[in-house]
């Protein structure tokens, strides 16, 4: 009962604000403007998304949902763009493990968690993988068959 979609949903998108909200604490940040505006967008994005679960029309949730994803790919991207920045210039190395692994484990959770949210959003706009007709190929009637003579 807990874990029903809506529940699941909120989860989620809470998570990854929590994870945008810890890139906050990583040492030397040599990059803290762009760190605070992907905090700032993500933290927009998932009031939008939590208004959008919560309380929206059913035929707007589509919006909230793409700007979720929009938003959570740009964090993703910033998440990428903070890894290769401590691979190339990072000068404090005690801490280069740990904020690497940090920064990489936060990306790929980030990613798992838009495949979730992504797999429900196309089951908003286009319903369940079930209810999709697959268009089959006509079939073949050998009494139409019709000879060319040259």
């Amino acid at each position: 009962m807990f874990l029903n979609k809506r529940n699941t949903q909120i989860l989620i998108v809470l998570t990854v604000m929590i994870l945008t909200l810890a890139t906050g604490i990583l040492n030397g940040r040599r990059q803290a403007a762009f760190i605070a505006v992907c905090q700032a967008m993500q933290v927009t994005a998932t009031v939008g998304i939590l208004f959008g679960i919560l309380k929206a029309h059913p035929s707007h949730k589509p919006f909230f949902y793409k700007l979720w994803l929009g938003i959570t790919s740009v964090f993703f991207t910033c998440l990428v763009f903070l890894l290769l920045d401590y691979v190339v210039g990072y000068y404090q190395w005690r801490y280069f493990w740990g904020d690497s692994t940090v920064l990489l484990l936060a990306a790929a959770g980030v990613v798992y968690m838009m495949s979730i949210v992504y797999k429900e959003f196309v089951e908003l706009t286009q319903g369940t993988l079930d209810s999709v007709e697959v268009e089959q190929p006509p079939t073949y009637v050998p009494a139409l068959d019709i000879s060319l003579k040259s």
